[in-house]
């Protein structure tokens, strides 16, 4: 089992069904990889309308509307929450309820950008039941 299989199957098997992925540019294949481990990949820069989202609940209801019913990651998040993570109450608001939520199926945000990465990992090591639910390779 390769540690992206162990890291879906820990996200996947735990009550807060919800990870992080910081996708390393060098590695081209690592989309493909995910995908082996049973991810459907969903690119939100499809349905970009080129408006920032308003609010926590706008974003989450935009990942739940584009879920696909199996084990789903999200590519390009930053579009919609890169203009306002630096809001001091965006994250705040935002983040205990996508660590709260309990999706049916597991979902994942993939990051491009390593600086909105790490304004999430902050919260999901802080917060216990999502601590290792992140996913991050060497740089």
């Amino acid at each position: 089992m390769t540690r992206i299989d162990a890291y879906v199957k820990l996200v996947a098997n735990s009550r807060k069904r919800t990870g992080i992925v910081l996708v390393n540019p060098e590695k081209i294949n690592f989309l493909v990889e995910l995908e082996a481990a049973g991810v459907e990949i969903i690119d939100l820069s499809k349905g970009f309308s080129g408006s920032v989202m308003l609010s926590d609940d706008a974003f989450i209801d935009l990942i739940l509307n584009n879920a696909v019913g199996t084990v789903t990651g999200y590519t390009n998040v930053e579009l919609y929450i890169g203009p306002r993570y630096q809001e001091s109450h965006y994250l705040k608001s935002l983040m205990p309820k996508l660590l709260n939520s309990e999706p049916r199926k597991p979902i994942f945000l993939i990051f491009y950008s390593k600086l909105l990465f790490e304004k999430f990992k902050s919260y999901y090591v802080s917060y216990q039941q999502t601590s290792d639910h992140l996913f991050e390779e060497d740089f």
